[in-house]
């Protein structure tokens, strides 16, 4: 570790230290890192019993020569954290290498907190207290780093291995009545780290009265956590790559967007979960093959906004539901993301802009159900290059025709022996079956249907567009009709 002059470097032994896990050692230890040289262990194998918060100041670096495998371990049994960074912005690169803690109480073990170029890497950490909630590492200062770490989180699904974060502690104002010492929280990366356990694995949010987390990246971690994989409530260009989510429950990543303040006492909300960029991921819930949530998105706390301008191109397996959108989603793009091994592939509720664009495996009961809600700020939606499973349906609602394009679909079915069912509803609506089947089509029924018509004059066109023009029948149906003035024209034709 050149960054570390271990030269200069001082022994927690030579302060008092006895290393045998029974003599609090925090004591020495603090000395040790009170002399701002490197703190370096140099008589392994020991186990180090520190009960105290053991502070960091700027300049205090710990590292343990030979990374996880050298036999030097800090205990820690009570309610505090191990590590703490002092002040805020006031211990600046700060870097904790090699370590290996055991964490037995309720507390964040190492605590970053907003202090900039912070660095923690190659090091063990595991916090055993089932049913707290507190993370196992906390930051909140730009240009952190947070890689080739193992974070075993046997806390349960509340606690976080990793929670970046941003949040403003000082709420002075200046005299345009903005913070006075602004917090930030810029380019921090959680790479290339292991995560598991029972509990969840990475949290990227804010507090409501201050600006999200900018520049965000989170790569090629591996996770077999029974948690959440990846919760984002507020974020501004997130990097998204490389990482396995699985074994996550109920959901892989749950996108939960949290508005926050548009200035200081505003009640003017704005932001959420914005640009999430999110590439060549895995993402898996085999513990929960009915109901786990590949992408979950959860629109209570914004319900009109809050998740927009993201793009997924990752690979959705052996999950209940792929994807689920809710009103507030806007311009998600699932690019040439693939779905195998799922119950349902995509689930939309009267999401914005939205374009479903790629492969769906063979395995999914259900390839997408899409359904604009009637709302006007839904859609439009756009399905194209998609290659449809073997076992997968497809069910389509339409309340207004215009908000729906369809490209190419390939497959030979749209659904196992059954039918692809394009429902549009409202005045003078039609149903469009794509072009490009690939084989002999199976549309052995196409339904164009509506749940209850009140007195209204409806007329209802399905058009079917299909290289072969033999095999296709259109059944036309509905639950309720209520007595009234009902018109009900149907029309129905083929083209090559």
């Amino acid at each position: 570790m050149s960054s570390l002059h271990l030269f200069d470097s001082v022994d927690p032994m030579d302060f008092g230290a006895k290393g045998d896990g029974v003599t609090d050692d925090s004591a020495a230890w603090q000395a040790a890192l009170n002399t701002g040289k490197v703190v370096c262990p140099s008589k392994p194998p020991v186990n180090y019993l520190i009960n105290q918060t053991l502070a960091l100041g700027t300049g205090m670096n710990v590292y343990f020569p030979g990374g996880r495998s050298n036999g030097c371990k800090i205990v820690t049994n009570t309610n505090v954290s191990t590590f703490q960074v002092v002040g805020r912005n006031l211990a600046n690169s700060v870097t904790i290498d090699g370590l290996s803690i055991e964490h037995n109480g309720d507390a964040i073990v190492i605590n970053f907190g907003f202090n900039l170029g912070c660095e923690l890497k190659n090091c063990t950490i595991s916090g055993s207290l089932n049913g707290s909630t507190q993370p196992l590492v906390y930051f909140r200062g730009s240009f952190t780093r947070i890689h080739f770490n193992t974070l075993n989180n046997f806390r349960g699904n509340g606690s976080f291995c990793v929670d970046c974060d941003r949040r403003q502690d000082d709420k002075s104002l200046n005299g345009n009545g903005d913070y006075a010492n602004p917090e930030i929280n810029i380019e921090s990366f959680v790479n290339d780290n292991f995560l598991g356990g029972t509990g969840s694995a990475i949290i990227v949010h804010a507090s409501e009265d201050c600006p999200r987390p900018e520049g965000v990246h989170i790569n090629r971690n591996k996770s077999i956590c029974q948690g959440i994989g990846l919760k984002v409530e507020a974020v501004l260009w997130l990097n998204h790559t490389g990482n396995t989510w699985d074994q996550a429950r109920p959901y892989c990543i749950w996108i939960r967007p949290v508005l926050f303040s548009e200035k200081p006492g505003s009640a003017t909300k704005v932001g959420g979960v914005s640009n999430m960029k999110s590439q060549g991921n895995w993402i898996s819930t085999p513990a929960e093959l009915q109901n786990g949530i590949g992408l979950q998105h959860d629109n209570s706390q914004a319900p009109n906004g809050g998740f927009d301008n993201s793009s997924f191109d990752d690979q959705f397996a052996f999950c209940g539901y792929g994807t689920n959108l809710q009103s507030g989603a806007s311009s998600i793009d699932f690019a040439n993301s693939s779905f195998n091994g799922v119950r349902h592939a995509y689930n939309i509720n009267g999401s914005g802009r939205v374009n479903i664009s790629g492969s769906i495996g063979n395995d999914a009961s259900y390839n997408y159900w899409v359904d604009d809600k009637g709302r006007n700020d839904a859609g439009p939606y756009s399905f194209s290059n998609l290659h449809l499973g073997v076992n997968g349906g497809t069910t389509v609602i339409m309340n207004d025709r215009s908000k729906f394009r369809f490209g190419e679909i390939t497959g030979r079915k749209f659904r196992g022996g059954s039918s692809a069912q394009f429902y549009a509803q409202g005045n003078d609506s039609y149903v469009n079956v794509p072009h490009g089947l690939s084989e002999v089509p199976d549309l052995s029924t196409i339904v164009v249907g509506f749940t209850q018509i009140d007195g209204a004059h409806v007329g209802l066109w399905a058009r079917a567009l299909s290289a072969d023009q033999t095999n296709i029948l259109f059944n036309v149906g509905h639950s309720t009709v209520t007595p009234g003035n009902i018109r009900l024209n149907v029309y129905s034709s083929v083209y090559s």
